[in-house]
């Protein structure tokens, strides 16, 4: 693999590195690849965060009553609150969960963020 100044990364030496830092990926077990590269991305991302220090809590937004437009621009201003990279630009979505109450009929619907390759 190219490193970028010429010289190039050996896959063993590089799978032995990510070995020390994740343990699931030891050994020569089967993983699924996008597991693994998920996993790599979410490193990533967590280094590439520009919100630094200490990140804020945050209470899921639940839509009451409002548009889920309303509800998913919520959403995501606040997850840029704690995550804001641009691998999360690229690998982050929101996906939308409905949820019926069987006794009242209640409704609620609330986005929560996935990533995926």
């Amino acid at each position: 693999m190219w490193r970028g100044d010429g010289k190039a990364v050996s896959p063993h030496a590089f799978k032995q590195l990510v070995e020390r830092v994740e343990d699931r990926f030891s050994g020569y077990r089967q993983h699924d690849c996008m597991e693994f590269l998920e996993f790599l991305i979410d490193g990533l991302k967590e280094d590439c965060n520009r919100v630094k220090g200490k990140k804020p809590y945050v209470d899921r937004p639940e839509s009451d009553g409002r548009t889920d437009s309303e509800v998913a621009v919520e959403t995501a201003e606040q997850y840029l609150l704690r995550n804001d990279s641009d691998l999360d630009d690229l690998f982050v979505g929101f996906e939308k969960l409905t949820t019926r109450c069987p006794v009242c009929c209640r409704e609620s619907v609330v986005f929560d963020p996935f990533m995926s390759v």
